[in-house]
């Protein structure tokens, strides 16, 4: 993983090449090998634009979840989707919500509205 470059990328289709001079070893903060991932999460939970580069150092296959995507994939963003599965959890283990299947708990989660009320309100 690259912070920055020094050279223009060339595209060629759907493939982008980092100039042959470019020594983004030396520069590189992160080595990636097979089976990792990388990202931030302001990138991934609210489609802020990459802020750096995963420069693959020989031929392999570079797989982009992107915000949009996950939104497409997910039905919604990944932090809501994470707060709802964190709201399930915790209804779960509730008395009043062990009877039901998570069918049932998805619907109670999905219906629920967040509400700020200040000292004193009832």
């Amino acid at each position: 993983i690259v912070p920055r470059l020094h050279q223009p990328l060339r595209e060629d289709g759907d493939l982008v090449y980092v100039g042959a001079s470019e020594d983004v070893r030396s520069g590189a903060q992160w080595v990636l090998t097979d089976g990792m991932g990388w990202g931030e999460q302001p990138e991934l939970m609210e489609g802020v634009p990459m802020s750096q580069y995963a420069v693959a150092l020989k031929r392999v296959r570079l797989h982009r979840i992107t915000y949009n995507s996950a939104i497409a994939s997910l039905g919604d963003s990944i932090s809501n989707v994470a707060r709802m599965n964190d709201i399930k959890k915790v209804l779960s283990d509730i008395f009043l919500f062990k009877n039901l299947n998570m069918e049932q708990i998805d619907r109670v989660v999905r219906r629920l509205q967040q509400g700020h009320f200040s000292a004193g309100e009832g």
